[in-house]
């Protein structure tokens, strides 16, 4: 802090892990900060704000969210095996060795300004945030023909975050004081970066997973058909546009299943027509806590929700389709 007016931060970090290789175990998070106090300047002279600062900052994070010797290859028993009339204990490869596995690093800017009007009794504060998070850390499923079913670690991808963020606090002194808060912020989430779409990890109890990170979509987003309701009977089947190339898919539909949307046109419905369905990811979030105190008393009310964000039903969806008894009264239509 210099003259109470002009305040700068700087801190690096150096952590270091041994989930990763040798060459990959450390990393290095630098960050800094400045700050501005406008209302300690001899210009300022405003009776209403007393206080009003203005702030930047820059920083990064490392994250290590993976689980022990990813780097290496594992071994672990197995069940015995019969060789010569006699039980052999055996061994099966539970991860497969990515040496070049590294730190997933959160890279975080953000501006915005603190205000207090009143003597403080009144306080603002406002930021813009933008995060990327890079390498992301994620268990990616490899093919059938590796031989090897378990996901492997891998730095796949980066994601970004950006958004504002408000707040705004009022207090209240004397025998009976009382403080009321609101905030606010908007979020948006996206996947900048990604070689191949990763699948999961909700999944149906039929194994159909139901979310998918995407380059270019929110993280996490469902994926499905397009559903226009039943089919009342088999003449609604046979009379479908949406399968009017698709012969042996009308073979094997019954009355009751579901209308799935052609998307491409083509007549038929596969995989192509699967498409976004919705996002778990809200477009804001939002708080109100009030807090009060009288006589060695104290009271508190805490606030808060989301909104925007689709939310996948799994007890509805396994109670309507897989429950042996108390299914959910909407099948009898």
């Amino acid at each position: 802090i210099l003259n109470d007016k002009y305040l700068v931060t700087a801190t690096l970090r150096r952590d270091a892990s041994s989930k990763f290789a040798p060459d990959f175990r450390v990393g290095y998070f630098p960050s800094a900060s400045v700050g501005w106090k406008v209302s300690s300047e001899d210009f300022w002279n405003s009776s209403t704000i007393n206080t009003f600062k203005i702030r930047a900052g820059y920083g990064e994070l490392g994250a290590q969210n993976i689980p022990d010797y990813a780097y290496q290859n594992v071994f672990n028993l197995t069940s015995p095996t019969s060789f010569n009339n006699e039980l052999v204990q055996g061994y099966s490869q539970t991860s497969l060795a990515l040496e070049d596995i590294r730190w997933e690093t959160a890279k975080t800017t953000n501006i915005g300004f603190d205000m207090g009007l009143f003597e403080d009794q009144i306080t603002l504060s406002a930021e813009y945030y933008n995060k990327d998070v890079e390498d992301v850390l994620v268990g990616v499923n490899l093919p059938p023909s590796v031989g090897f079913g378990l996901p492997v670690i891998q730095n796949v991808g980066n994601i970004n975050n950006s958004g504002f963020e408000f707040e705004a606090l009022y207090r209240n002194t004397g025998d009976f004081s009382w403080q009321l808060g609101v905030n606010f912020s908007t979020f948006n989430s996206e996947v900048t970066a990604l070689p191949n779409t990763i699948i999961g990890p909700s999944v149906t109890e039929d194994g159909v997973s139901v979310n998918r990170y995407v380059e270019g979509e929110a993280p996490g987003i469902y994926w499905g058909f397009q559903v226009d309701g039943v089919y009342a009977d088999q003449a609604a089947i046979e009379s479908d546009p949406n399968l009017a190339n698709d012969p042996e898919r009308k073979a094997i539909l019954q009355p009751g299943d579901f209308i799935r949307r052609d998307l491409n046109g083509d007549g038929k419905i596969t995989g192509d027509d699967n498409t976004i369905l919705g996002d778990p990811t809200p477009d804001f979030i939002y708080g109100l806590n009030f807090s009060g105190a009288y006589k060695g008393l104290d009271f508190g009310l805490f606030f808060q929700g989301v909104q925007g964000n689709e939310i996948y039903n799994v007890t509805r969806y396994y109670n309507i389709f897989w429950a042996d008894d108390n299914k959910l009264a909407e099948i009898k239509d």
